[in-house]
């Protein structure tokens, strides 16, 4: 509403303010400024759209670089789903039910999903740990075949399995970030106590992520299932047909959860529910962007037009004088260039400021490229260019005799 406000209350003014003798005899002579208020708003408009447009371009490099990031998982055809009390009942029968089923590869129970982290602790304790050090270390909890189930990297060592060793109740895997955290040179026998109770460590993982891809790896420790257990996790088998095996999986359920939904999850699922919030950022500043390109283009082309008539005995006289329709149209578009370059050379600054600050949020994050802010001018002059093209050439093709004959 104020700008339709201000643009009308503009031309109204001015059109008002005419004396109507001068109008008739057309002797309005128009002012000269020192700064051209219509290159001033060419160049605001383009400013903003090489702002939109890098920044679309780092949001997208940012998301894709994530999105891309070594997770330590294999998230394909892995599935999770709450236990409920009847299900824990019987734990064991269940799981080698699953494992019969030709669907499927490998089950493990945990503490929490692979997609989160439910607990955590600055109170762990281990060997040669200093006094005052506390680091925030992240807690899972597994019966058996996680490794597997998961698909993790084992370094050292071996996986939990408390059904081959019954001591593993008290056993740990860890991730590498977690033996650098507490120092471990050998992790592998280490005593890392927690509550009441010591776990030995008998396995080491490769880092992998469990919450934001966005945030740097922490360290976890993998217990055995001294503390309850909430979640199985079953892998499927490759090039399966989905809906048979699903069907298959319910009706398992159904037998040893009689009167509760199926309520599965695919891990690849929730890991891409975490780009939600940036997609959508992505989203709109696309939208943005072209709005603002619109926008922008409309201005260019009426300033190229009023430019052409404005300057149309100009183009004439130069088009008698032996002016090419080439040259003619270099002429007006190089005007318009120099507009276009001065609005990206005040928007890379801009960008690169917010940008970076918005970067800085992820602790997993790109730098920012300087090609980004090349291609960004490079759209920008392809954009004015063929808005300004079309008028310039309209003006250049124009007879000279039908323009000069008042002359």
């Amino acid at each position: 509403m104020i700008t339709g406000v201000l643009a009308g209350s503009y031309p109204a003014f001015l059109l008002s303010s005419f004396r109507p003798a001068i109008v008739l005899k057309s002797k309005l002579q128009s002012r000269h400024y020192w700064v051209n208020p219509r290159e001033v708003l060419v160049v605001f408009q383009f400013a903003i759209v090489g702002i939109l447009i890098s920044s679309a371009w780092i949001i997208r490099d940012q998301m894709v670089y994530v999105q891309n990031r070594d997770l330590g998982l294999n998230k394909e055809n892995l599935l999770f789903h709450p236990l409920t009390e009847s299900i824990r009942k019987n734990k064991v029968a269940f799981k080698n039910e699953l494992l019969q089923m030709n669907e499927v590869e490998s089950v493990s129970y945990t503490f929490s999903p692979l997609t989160e982290i439910y607990s955590d602790t600055d109170a762990m304790e281990w060997q040669g740990k200093p006094e005052e050090f506390r680091p925030n270390i992240s807690r899972m909890g597994s019966d058996a075949n996680l490794v597997k189930t998961a698909g993790m990297e084992l370094i050292a060592g071996r996986d939990i399995d408390v059904y081959s060793y019954p001591s593993d109740s008290l056993a740990a895997v860890i991730n590498e970030t977690a033996a650098k955290t507490m120092g471990f040179e050998d992790p592998i026998g280490q005593v890392i106590k927690d509550d009441s109770y010591e776990f030995t460590v008998v396995g080491v993982v490769k880092d992998f992520i469990m919450e934001s891809p966005f945030d740097q790896v922490n360290p976890i420790v993998i217990m055995g299932p001294k503390r309850n257990l909430n979640f199985i996790h079953v892998r499927l088998k490759d090039n399966l047909e989905y809906a048979g095996a699903m069907n298959k999986l319910q009706a398992l359920f159904s037998k040893f959860n009689p009167g509760s939904p199926f309520e599965y999850q695919f891990v690849d699922e929730a890991h891409e529910r975490k780009f939600v919030s940036q997609k959508r950022t992505a989203k709109l500043t696309g939208v943005f962007t072209g709005l603002a390109i619109i926008i922008s283009c409309m201005g260019l082309f009426g300033l190229a037009t009023f430019m052409a008539e404005q300057r149309s005995k100009e183009i004439s006289v130069r088009k008698v004088l032996g002016a090419s329709v080439a040259g003619i149209v270099r002429l007006i578009s190089s005007e318009f260039t120099k507009l276009v370059l001065i609005a990206v050379v005040i928007g890379i600054p801009v960008t690169w400021y917010f940008m970076d600050t918005w970067l800085e949020s992820f602790a997993y994050r790109i730098s920012i490229d300087w090609k980004v802010f090349l291609w960004t001018t490079l759209a920008a002059l392809i954009i004015a260019f063929l808005t300004v093209s079309s008028q310039a050439i309209k003006a250049a093709l124009i007879n000279p005799a039908k323009t000069l004959k008042s002359e």
